[in-house]
């Protein structure tokens, strides 16, 4: 496997191994101690090095099985839509066990997102459906989980203003259409103690003790 890229620095030992995408991937898989670099030329303009670069990765370079360049070289990362309909291709149904996915975890953990990355990703996913299977899978990652409460806050400050959209409210109405209320049924039950009824609700034992550590979240009863 090779990869073929381009860098302009003053200092050969900066640490610059390439940027390519399945580049990456593969140090962050097998480890930066099994790749090697070898510097093909010098040039001296950043425009003279795309030029060569533009010679070494072409069409034929890409259809190589072992070349890990996704795009054609002096293009400076800007993909084609054919390149990007290609890299979706290579892709589409492969899974990542999830040693891999650790893996590629630690690789890019503590490295900073480029500005707008945020809402690129947004803009990107605005609109588009999720799959039964997608839906699934995110409720599946999350079942369980419980949120912090840093978490708890972000998600409040977040939220603070917003106001549902008719087709949220529409949607949170159908699904709970014919569901029990819960919080209601609790507030009517009575509240008993040894099989005695002392209040006939917990609307009552609010009334009556309050809410909190010493009303009805907690209630220390006093009896004879």
């Amino acid at each position: 496997m090779y990869y073929i890229g381009l860098h302009s620095t003053d200092d050969l030992n900066d640490g610059y191994f390439g940027s390519g995408q399945r580049l990456a991937k593969s140090i962050a898989y097998h480890g930066k101690s099994q790749h090697t670099k070898r510097i093909i030329e010098f040039l001296p303009t950043r425009k003279a090095v795309k030029e060569k670069e533009a010679q070494l990765v072409n069409e034929a370079t890409l259809k190589d099985p072992f070349c890990m360049n996704l795009c054609k070289g002096g293009q400076g990362g800007d993909f084609s839509d054919e390149t990007r309909k290609r890299i979706a291709e290579t892709k589409r149904g492969k899974t990542l066990s999830e040693e891999h996915k650790k893996k590629v975890s630690t690789a890019l953990k503590g490295k900073k997102k480029p500005p707008g990355f945020g809402e690129r990703v947004s803009k990107s996913l605005t609109g588009k459906p999720l799959s039964e299977t997608h839906k699934a899978a995110c409720s599946a990652g999350h079942l369980g989980k419980k949120l912090s409460s840093r978490h708890r806050q972000s998600i409040s400050e977040q939220l603070q203003g917003r106001s549902r959209s008719e087709d949220t409210k529409r949607k949170i109405s159908k699904f709970m259409k014919g569901k029990s209320n819960v919080s209601a049924a609790k507030l009517c039950k009575p509240c008993t103690v040894d099989g005695q009824t002392i209040y006939p609700s917990r609307a009552a034992l609010t009334a009556a003790l309050g809410y909190g550590k010493n009303g009805a979240r907690s209630p220390h009863l006093r009896f004879v």
